[in-house]
């Protein structure tokens, strides 16, 4: 919530304007409330080389620091998303892999291994917001897709159905971080005008296509080890693998991307400098969740949301329903 929001001398230094002109405020000020506000971007812009503020950006320059981002950031994000969705929905294909049989599970059983997935997202995405506020963003979401990564491939060494209940509340708790974290990646690396296009690509369906081809293969092979838990395996090591990338080619803002040169970050950051949203800043603000509690947009979003996935998890959970 806060985290997109910037204060005083920070949004005016990333609108471009030094607050240290005309006698405003002192340089020494200036870095003072960038420690005081934890405002990296401030900072950034306070140390770095006049010559690289002062040169104009030009529109090809422009296009090519929105090339790089696009390639640079967009696709973990989105690789990101599919995982999670992947580790989500594969419990459904494990149906026709064995997993009633080894685990000896009822129907019932099976359908509220699905339905715990998703109160462990209800009841754990407030701390894991907390989380968000606390530490990097990006070093955050590779932690997290580690952990549940490694919860897949234990899901493998389950034997009933009090093991698979753990595994899938612990799971749905972790997952529930990454569409909180790509909004917050969204807002702090592209404009308003490009953000709708971004978070389609990112916010998409690729996840059953690729979670049934790896189930197809999987339910081929011939192997002492049981499908369903040779699955949990290949998939939860891909994520292991995937959140290694993340931990090291995911930036947790602009002025972080080694990939860009101090050049590219300015422009980075002048480019969303209309948003008036700010880059970073970790200060929770009450009077947002207030915002947010009365503001009837809120309440729309929650009952299109809600109607969105009630059809949509009847065909991600079939077996639930006898």
């Amino acid at each position: 919530m806060g985290r997109s929001m910037e204060k005083g001398p920070g949004l005016a230094a990333l609108s471009g304007h030094d607050p240290t002109e005309k006698g405003e405020i002192s340089p020494d000020e200036v870095a003072a409330t960038a420690h005081e506000d934890n405002d990296v971007v401030l900072s950034f812009i306070t140390n770095l080389d006049p010559a690289i503020k002062d040169e104009p950006i030009s529109a090809k320059e422009y296009r090519t620091v929105r090339w790089k981002i696009d390639l640079c950031i967009l696709p973990r994000m989105a690789g990101t998303t599919i995982l999670a969705a992947v580790d989500k929905n594969v419990i459904g294909n494990t149906a026709i892999l064995g997993i009633f049989e080894d685990a000896n599970l009822t129907g019932l059983e099976f359908s509220w291994i699905g339905s715990l997935f998703f109160f462990g997202y209800l009841i754990l995405e407030w701390p894991m917001a907390y989380l968000i506020q606390r530490f990097p963003v990006a070093k955050l979401l590779s932690v997290t897709v580690m952990s549940w990564a490694i919860l897949a491939m234990c899901t493998a060494a389950t034997h009933n159905f009090a093991g698979l209940a753990v595994v899938r509340f612990l799971m749905g708790g972790l997952e529930s971080i990454v569409y909180p974290t790509n909004s917050i990646l969204t807002v702090m690396w592209w404009t308003k005008a490009e953000q709708p296009v971004r978070t389609a690509i990112w916010f998409n369906t690729f996840s059953t296509a690729f979670t049934g081809i790896v189930s197809y293969g999987i339910g081929r092979t011939n192997t002492t080890l049981s499908q369903w838990r040779l699955l949990f395996l290949v998939l939860g090591g891909f994520t292991v693998l995937w959140s290694v990338l993340l931990w090291v080619f995911l930036p947790d803002s602009p002025v972080k991307c080694w990939q860009l040169s101090d050049r590219e970050k300015w422009v980075a950051i002048q480019r969303v400098r209309d948003n008036n949203t700010g880059v970073q800043d970790t200060t929770f603000k009450w009077y947002q969740v207030r915002e947010l509690i009365v503001d009837p947009k809120t309440w729309m979003l929650v009952v299109f949301v809600a109607a969105q996935n009630l059809p949509n998890d009847r065909h991600s959970y079939p077996q639930a329903v006898t």
